[in-house]
Order: C-alpha cells, then sequence, then structure tokens
C-alpha cells in the first residue's frame, strides 16, 4: 500500500510540475527561440513517426508524365514558394521568420512520394504547413509530388519555362470555376505572370513582386496611384501585403486576351478578413495590362476595385 500511495505521490508532483511550468509562463513559445533540444526531438519522432504510419497504405501513380509535372509548377509557383523557394532565391520574408523552420525543396529531394502527398493533403500542426486537401483535388496534389521529385535538380530558366507554361494556378476543389477561365492559350503564359506577382505579394516577398512589374507600371487604387514599380514597392506595396497575407482570398472569374506585344487579364475574386473582430467579405475586381518583351510578360498598367460584399 505504501508503495503505491508513493507512485500515486510522484505521479501527481509530475502532474502539478508541468501546469506549474505552463502556468508560469517560463516557456518561450516565441517563434525566434528554438524549443528545448528534449521538445525538439520529441516533435520530430511524434511527427515522423504519425506520418510514416499514415502515408504506408498510400500508392503513388505515374509521376514521370509531363503534364502532370508542369500542373504542378504553377500550383507550387503560386502557393508554396513564399515558405519553400524556387530556384536561384535562397531566402524569403516569410521562410526566415517561421520556425520550425520550412525545407528549401529546391534542394531537398522528395524520394517518398506518398509521405509527400500526405503532407501536402492533410499539413502539419503548429508548423505553419497548411492542410491544402481541404482546397485541392488529388490529382493537383499528385501534380505537386511530381514537381517536387524534379525540383531540385531545376535551373531558375526551366523552373520559369514550366510555371509560364503550367496553365496557372488551379486546384480544383472549392473553386466555382478553373482560374483559367476564358484564358486561352496564347494568353497562359501573361496570366501566369499575374499569378506570380499576386503570390509574391501575398507571400510578403516585394522583391520577388517587383521582378513582375514593368519599371515604369501604373498602378490605380484606393483613389490614388503610383506611378512607377519603385514608388509603388516602396509605398502602398507594404500595405496590399499586410492585407493579404490576413485575407483568405477565393478567386472567381477571370479573362485574357492577347493582342500583339500587349495583354490583359480580368479577375474577380472574395477575400475574407477580420475586421473590428468579425469577420468580412470584400468583393474584389482588378485588371492587369502586360507588356511582352525579351525577359517575358511585364505588368505596365494594374487598376484595383472593391466593394463590400455579404458577410
Amino acid at each position: 500500500m505504501k508503495a503505491i500511495i508513493w507512485v500515486l505521490g510522484v505521479l501527481l508532483l509530475i502532474c502539478f510540475g508541468k501546469f506549474a511550468l505552463i502556468w508560469s509562463g517560463a516557456y518561450n513559445i516565441a517563434a525566434d527561440e528554438p524549443h528545448w533540444r528534449l521538445t525538439e526531438r520529441v516533435m520530430e519522432t511524434l511527427r515522423d513517426r504519425s506520418v510514416a504510419v499514415r502515408a504506408s497504405s498510400i500508392v503513388a501513380p505515374n509521376l514521370t508524365d509531363e503534364s502532370l509535372i508542369r500542373a504542378g509548377a504553377g500550383n507550387y509557383d503560386a502557393m508554396c514558394t513564399g515558405c519553400h523557394l524556387q530556384p536561384g532565391i535562397e531566402q524569403s520574408e516569410v521562410s526566415v521568420g517561421l520556425y520550425p523552420s520550412p525545407p528549401n525543396l529546391t534542394r531537398r529531394r522528395m524520394d517518398d512520394a506518398a509521405r509527400a502527398f500526405w503532407v501536402i493533403k492533410h499539413g502539419i500542426k503548429l508548423s505553419g504547413m497548411p492542410a491544402w486537401g481541404r482546397s485541392m483535388e488529388d490529382e493537383h496534389i499528385w501534380g505537386m509530388v511530381a514537381f517536387l521529385r524534379e525540383l531540385p535538380d531545376m535551373a531558375p530558366k526551366r523552373y520559369r519555362e514550366l510555371v509560364e507554361t503550367s496553365g496557372g494556378h488551379s486546384h480544383g476543389k472549392l473553386e466555382e470555376e478553373p482560374h483559367s477561365h476564358d484564358v486561352p492559350e496564347n494568353a497562359r503564359t501573361a496570366a501566369a505572370t499575374v499569378d506570380r506577382f499576386f503570390s509574391a505579394l501575398a507571400a510578403g516577398d516585394l522583391k520577388r513582386a517587383g521582378t513582375e512589374l514593368d519599371p515604369e507600371v501604373i498602378i490605380l487604387e484606393s483613389g490614388g496611384g503610383e506611378y512607377s514599380a519603385v514608388e509603388y514597392l516602396e509605398g502602398h506595396a507594404k500595405h496590399d501585403a499586410a492585407f493579404l497575407k490576413a485575407a483568405h482570398h477565393q478567386p472567381g472569374r477571370r479573362a485574357a486576351r492577347v493582342s500583339g506585344d500587349l495583354a490583359w487579364v480580368a479577375s474577380e475574386s472574395e477575400l475574407h478578413v477580420q475586421k473590428d473582430g468579425k469577420p468580412t467579405a470584400i468583393l474584389s475586381a482588378e485588371t492587369m495590362v502586360l507588356r511582352s518583351s525579351a525577359a517575358g510578360w511585364k505588368i505596365v498598367h494594374i487598376h484595383w476595385s472593391s466593394r463590400a460584399g455579404k458577410s
């Protein structure tokens, strides 16, 4: 009986110690302070075993299909580069601030296709990795897996070629219409440029966003305008990036046309944000005019407009 009481006492002391540690706030939860080494090892083991068990029954399709790889390139560029980077880019404003640090997938070979599929589809708790399966169908996730298997050996030029011929960001699930709706073949590279700009802006990577702009771009929004890429990137772009980072973006209708060396891309979307602690919907419309050059399509004009939607 004394032994049982002693064991119960020890267990109670351990439980009290854990509660005291949590309640005291002694553990620093900040993302710029690494976990204790023991905590890190436990969490890594838990993560690896959890994923391995659940991915063990997944059977990968043929991942060498060029069309599957190309489709994956468009989704990766639109959804993943802010954290996992692209060839020629060593870090982004998002990647340097996340903890645990997201892997640089331009250097890490994705040999376990089943594991990659499971992680992309279901995400990882407390890591910043979202569950893309809630908005993306399996076929499109496999496209991203196929692309990731090729990415470590990919030169920047090959990466851009795949992205620009991919048809842009398209994932099927939760889409009323595909993002490429009413976008003819000859306008898809222009539309992909728009998607790259939007993706970089939403990720807070203003340097990457600026590569898609013509130096003399004219941008009209909120009753005012900027009349060069430098003016925009040093001014209102920071506000736009912060707004997009906090918003949930639901793409709507899109149309695009090409005439000579000019193209226009018109898009509608719905943005969901928190305002004064309440969910708010904003209906947004944009028109982008692009000019073809030796460096590819560059955005020469943007016009954004918005109005309140149904919350």
